[in-house]
């Protein structure tokens, strides 16, 4: 039965983790969400700003966006 028991807290801790994760996001979550009722569709670069806002023009003339992470905390 070890087995089974550590695959009941494998399955436990990534809950709680997940949990946390949105929990920490809802409000970007919330923002995309009513994004959505609103358009049905949105592209990666709109939710990018949804959640990091606006795109801002880089030195080089390209587009660069201030958070190094992403919105988990994790490094994209």
């Amino acid at each position: 039965m070890a087995i089974d028991e550590e695959i009941r807290r494998i399955v436990e801790e990534n809950y709680r983790r997940t949990r946390e994760i949105l929990e920490q996001n809802r409000a970007a979550l919330v923002k995309v969400s009513e994004a959505l009722l609103e358009r049905e569709n949105l592209d990666g670069s709109e939710i990018r700003d949804m959640v990091f806002g606006p795109a801002t023009e880089a030195a080089g003339g390209g587009v660069s966006f201030a958070p190094a992470a992403g919105p988990c905390g994790q490094q994209e």
